[in-house]
């Protein structure tokens, strides 16, 4: 907005202002229901929580504990950057694009024609 350049793979984050929430619907919503949301929002935003916190699932049985994406993003789609640390999935951290691609167990696909 202010005409300063942006890098290419820059992601914004909920602390940034670029990534919101949506307002709920406090009309249907369970009370405690917002206060739940701003409680996560906060930690979403200060770090203390992660969405892909690798302790909170399984991948063929085993915690996930490392994992290679293709963050250049070569034609052949060659993974090349560890994206597994300090307990979590690095999503969008080092290119704009989103790269989890993992199937977590428990999780039925409902088009597995890709």
């Amino acid at each position: 907005m202010d005409g300063s350049i942006i890098d290419t793979d820059w992601t914004g984050t909920l602390s940034t202002g670029s990534v919101e929430l949506a307002d709920l619907n406090s009309s249907v919503a369970a009370d405690g229901t917002q206060d739940k949301l701003d409680e996560v929002n906060s930690k979403l935003e200060d770090g203390s929580l992660h969405v892909f916190d690798t302790s909170t699932f399984t991948v063929k049985g085993a915690k996930l504990d490392s994992y290679e994406a293709d963050v250049d993003t070569d034609a052949d789609y060659t993974p090349d950057t560890e994206v597994v640390s300090d307990g979590y999935f690095h999503e969008s951290e080092y290119r704009s694009a989103p790269y989890f691609d993992v199937q977590i167990d428990g999780i039925e696909l409902l088009d597995t024609a890709f």
